[in-house]
């Protein structure tokens, strides 16, 4: 596929853009894949958003990874109709990877979050705008450098940086929970036998877009949260139990709550399969201190049995990696910003 290079934002978006970024001090860019954990890290940037603690600039949904298409989408508005959120600009877009999450899990993940929303007003039509164009548009817009959150495959992003060479310029920073670097990967369920497990599945749906983007973005502008420290933040029942008590403080509360204590979430919880993988990463724009972060220089290989794998390598691009994390730290937060008043 041929990719063009983006028109520039309108005058009414940028007009937008500029209003907006003046009631908070760092424009983020949400880029999801509809999983359980990324509704949970949505519903905490709008949370912050709504404490003015950084600016939800945008909302793009790929759906090569969790999400069905346009179940992806709505489960995405979805969250933002719970928080109160309105008028946030979303777009989803559906890009031929090499990898896929498998039938069941994203079966699986569509069945608990349609119980989740099971009264959720928001629409499943996919936007005529591309994902990856509106991320562009508005980074382009911003009258700073945005900082991206990306929390499933890296193709939304690989896409825009290839269509808009000046892109890398306008985005300060990223943080990307993805990859696996000195622990086993967690492919299961289905996956097709002839790769060794040393991957993370969002960068093993599309190893080419990690590439890309960790070659794309200047040297340590880029944070990645991989398995590494995500492992070290389970679900627990103790703290679903804490969310339920403090479910009414708000509408993000109550829909991390009924996602924590969903019964498929539990029985993951009981089999220890189940972690924070995505609210740890956008915590970590905020709250630095919850990720172990060491520079290093990082490599996606792109084909064969280890093809998603991230590795360091003297090659590699210089890049942030989380090797720690403080669970504590991360659930006292989390709780926090669920409960707080905007």
């Amino acid at each position: 596929m041929r990719l063009r290079r983006f028109q520039l934002p309108s005058a009414a978006l940028v007009a937008m853009l500029l209003v907006s970024c003046t009631r908070t001090p760092m424009p983020v860019i949400a880029d999801v894949d509809s999983d359980y954990d990324d509704m949970v890290s949505l519903a905490y940037l709008c949370q912050e958003h709504q404490r003015g603690n950084l600016w939800l600039a945008a909302v793009t949904v790929t759906n090569s990874g969790a999400g069905l298409p346009g179940k992806a989408l709505r489960h995405a508005r979805c969250v933002l109709e719970a928080c109160g959120v309105k008028n946030i600009p979303m777009a989803d877009a559906t890009p031929i990877t090499p990898n896929a999450f498998t039938p069941m899990m994203r079966e699986g993940i569509d069945g608990i979050l349609s119980n989740v929303f099971s009264e959720c007003t928001a629409s499943a039509e996919s936007t005529p705008k591309q994902a990856p164009q509106l991320l562009a548009e508005v980074a382009l817009a911003s009258p700073e450098p945005v900082t991206v959150v990306a929390t499933g495959p890296l193709s939304n992003l690989a896409a825009a940086l290839q269509a808009e060479p000046t892109l890398q310029e306008h985005i300060a920073r990223t943080y990307i929970m993805g990859g696996t670097v000195s622990v086993p990967g967690n492919l299961c369920c289905g996956v097709p036998e002839g790769f060794d497990n040393t991957q993370e599945f969002n960068i093993f749906v599309d190893p080419p877009a990690a590439a890309t983007v960790l070659r794309s973005l200047p040297a340590g502008s880029v944070s990645l949260v991989p398995l590494d420290a995500t492992n070290q933040v389970p679900l627990t029942r103790a703290y679903a139990q804490r969310l339920a008590e403090q479910a009414s403080a708000s509408g993000a509360a109550r829909v991390v709550s009924a996602i924590a204590n969903h019964p498929n979430i539990l029985m993951g919880i009981d089999l220890g399969r189940l972690y924070w993988w995505d609210p740890l990463a956008a915590m970590a724009v905020l709250h630095p201190e919850v990720v172990t972060f060491q520079t290093q220089p990082v490599e996606v290989v792109s084909e064969g049995a280890s093809a998603g794998r991230t590795r360091a390598a003297e090659s590699g691009q210089s890049t942030r990696v989380g090797m720690g994390a403080n669970a504590q730290r991360f659930e006292d937060l989390l709780l926090e910003s669920l409960t707080a008043q905007p």
